[in-house]
């Protein structure tokens, strides 16, 4: 009798044995897939990798470069001269109270054009901007030249309006002009360069205004 009743008591102690063993199994051991083949579960991130910046071809032309200087500079404008000899001329004649323009030339070596000019008997000479829009210098050279002085009393045209005569009948940039004699009376003599590159002068009457040629 003693003998019967220890088996339920023998079996359930071994039945409690194999649950326990198959609870620690689960816990410890990592977890499978399906088809039995254990399978690591990475830990979760919340920081996103930095993601690398690529500079395009496009970004890196736009990006900006050494620049050249400028070629329309107030003294840019070539030896040749150009369209602005008759600002110049009137800008001259302005800062010098009383005068009259006789010769004009655009000068390489100062950049800018020269401006001879007569008043009250005396000479002046003044240095302008290339655009002929500012005075750079200016000085006395001493008394004028007698028959300077003689033509441009007896001159009626400007030498501002003669070289906007000839720029009407040459298209192209002013050389130099000046106040000469032909034939004993005062002309103006302007030097246009074309743009093919040829020099043409033109003759204007500097009293009645004309074109002589």
């Amino acid at each position: 009798m003693k003998k019967l009743r220890s088996l339920p008591i023998l079996s359930a102690a071994a039945g409690l044995a194999f649950v326990m063993t198959g609870c620690d199994s689960v816990e410890d051991g990592p977890a499978t897939t399906g088809e039995g083949t254990q399978e690591q579960v990475a830990p979760e991130t919340t920081e996103a990798a930095p993601e690398p910046t690529a500079t395009s071809s496009a970004a890196a032309s736009a990006s900006p470069g050494p620049t050249s200087p400028g070629t329309g500079g107030v003294t840019g404008t070539p030896p040749t001269g150009d369209t602005n000899g008759d600002a110049a001329v009137a800008t001259a004649v302005a800062a010098v109270a009383g005068s009259a323009a006789i010769e004009v030339d655009y000068s390489s070596d100062r950049l800018g054009w020269e401006v001879e000019l007569i008043s009250g008997g005396m000479e002046y000479e003044v240095l302008l901007l290339a655009d002929g829009s500012e005075v750079l210098e200016q000085r006395e050279k001493g008394p004028a030249d007698e028959e300077d002085r003689l033509a441009i009393e007896s001159a009626a045209v400007p030498l501002v309006e003669a070289i906007r005569t000839a720029h009407q009948v040459i298209n192209g940039n002013l050389s130099e002009a000046s106040l000469e004699d032909e034939d004993d009376r005062p002309v103006w003599e302007v030097e246009i360069r074309a743009e093919d590159g040829s020099v043409n002068e033109v003759i204007i009457d500097a009293v009645s205004g004309e074109r002589i040629r």
